[in-house]
């Protein structure tokens, strides 16, 4: 199996391990859509201090409006919504998180892995996720040791999460390398470049013995300069 994987094209910025006297900032990017558990996370923006914790989500998406109304009726003044950014920025908007946030409703664990992992990974930070513990993303991060899982609709236990990562800056830093040294070796496109071309390659010689039988079987004669003109068949030998 191939991971998804990501393509990073910004040098990477060290987290700083000293938080002292400014919010701990946690960035979401990407789709704001019907399968992402953004309830929990306002709910648990609403009970941090804006002092101790900001909140940064860009993106569009179904959750939009539901985001920004609650927003506004509710006060909840620690939390930020933004347009998507040029592409350009992204890296540097990652960066500028102390960690990055990943949600996924329960029940869709099997039908998709979001992309925005993988470049959290790149960019060297943490990541929280609020997943199901039989999701890709949750496996990852017990693999590789580079974040924290959380129920999904559990403000609590988000909360509680956040309030870790803040007051241990040494092993969130750690989490985030953890997860850049992962990226590195698994996840680059260079690295899934790699994986393609490693099964693409294992595939070669089953492919070359049927396509033999194409010219052997006396039901199948076809003529073999005809189908390289076409570009259809590259020669075995």
């Amino acid at each position: 199996v191939v991971p998804v994987g990501a393509t990073m094209g910004a040098p990477y910025v060290p987290l700083s391990q000293s938080n002292y006297g400014r919010p701990f900032r946690l960035v979401y990017s990407g789709n704001l859509g019907r399968y992402h558990d953004f309830e929990s996370l306002l709910d648990c923006a609403k009970k941090l201090s804006p002092e101790g914790f900001e909140f940064t989500i860009v993106g569009n998406g179904a959750k939009r409006s539901y985001i920004l109304n609650r927003i506004s009726d509710e006060a909840i003044d620690n939390v930020k919504v933004h347009e998507f950014l040029p592409e350009s920025d992204y890296a540097a908007l990652l960066a500028s998180s102390d960690a990055c946030f990943v949600t996924m409703e329960a029940g869709i664990e099997g039908t998709c892995v979001p992309s925005k992992f993988y470049s959290i990974m790149g960019a060297g930070r943490a990541t929280l996720a609020a997943a199901s513990s039989g999701s890709e993303v949750a496996y990852s991060i017990e693999e590789h040791d580079c974040g924290l899982v959380v129920n999904p609709g559990d403000p609590y236990l988000l909360e509680q999460a956040l309030r870790e990562l803040k007051s241990n800056p040494a092993r969130t830093a750690e989490m985030g390398e953890n997860g850049r040294l992962a990226y590195m070796d698994f996840y680059g496109s260079a690295e899934t470049a790699r994986s393609v071309f490693g099964i693409l390659m294992s595939l070669a010689p089953k492919s070359k013995a049927s396509l033999q039988d194409v010219f052997t079987k006396p039901d199948r004669q076809i003529e073999r300069s005809e189908l390289e003109e076409r570009g259809r068949l590259l020669p075995t030998e």
